[in-house]
């Protein structure tokens, strides 16, 4: 399953992601690392990204990058 298909307030961990390595890079500077537990506050209005919390931070991330991380429910 991928970051993008929760819902509010789900939360799962992190297994992989699959991007380009400067936004894996970033991603992974910011926290969201392989065996990090995530929750999904909220969609982006229009579908066109979410925001999460990991470790007490808020992020908002593309719609894509959403859909390059794969989790797994908590």
């Amino acid at each position: 399953m991928t970051l993008d298909r929760l819902k509010p307030s789900q939360k799962a961990v992190v297994r992989a992601i699959d991007c380009n390595q400067p936004s894996r890079g970033k991603l992974m500077d910011m926290g969201v690392i392989p065996g990090a537990t995530i929750t999904y506050v909220r969609s982006a209005p229009y579908g066109k990204g979410c925001q999460i919390e990991v470790k007490s931070t808020q992020l908002m991330l593309r719609g894509d990058l959403a859909a390059a991380i794969e989790v797994q429910q908590a």
